[in-house]
């Protein structure tokens, strides 16, 4: 059904180019049948038109992490914190990258503020 309803959007972007839900709905398909690029070309396209949308930033941040712009990502995830101080995936997000990195230090720094931000799902030890 994905391919189905790409089409649609695909014909209404055509109609709507700044409609930031058709974008954003293109992205969500497209993340799900791993079209990559696609799916940061409409995230980035759904920040230029909701550029204070925090959960963009986050998935745009995510995808450009699979991608292997560490860096970039990481720019973007901060900005879904800025935007969202209790955005709680974007700090575990951090957290996993800078662990990944070697940077125990800002790896521990965004485990316990989304720790903090989630105590009902931290695992006791």
């Amino acid at each position: 059904k994905f391919e189905e309803a790409e089409t649609l959007l695909v014909k209404c972007s055509g109609a709507f180019p700044n409609s930031a839900l058709i974008h954003n709905n293109l992205a969500m398909i497209y993340i799900n049948q791993k079209k990559n690029d696609l799916a940061i070309h409409h995230l980035a396209e759904l920040i230029k038109l909701q550029p204070t949308n925090a959960q963009a930033h986050y998935n745009l941040g995510m995808m450009i992490y699979k991608s292997g712009e560490t860096e970039i990502a990481i720019d973007y995830l901060l900005a879904a914190i800025e935007l969202n101080r209790e955005y709680k995936n974007a700090y575990s997000a951090l957290s996993m990258i800078y662990k990944k990195q070697g940077d125990e230090e800002n790896s521990k720094f965004y485990k316990d503020v989304a720790e903090k931000l989630l105590p009902e799902l931290v695992s006791e030890k």
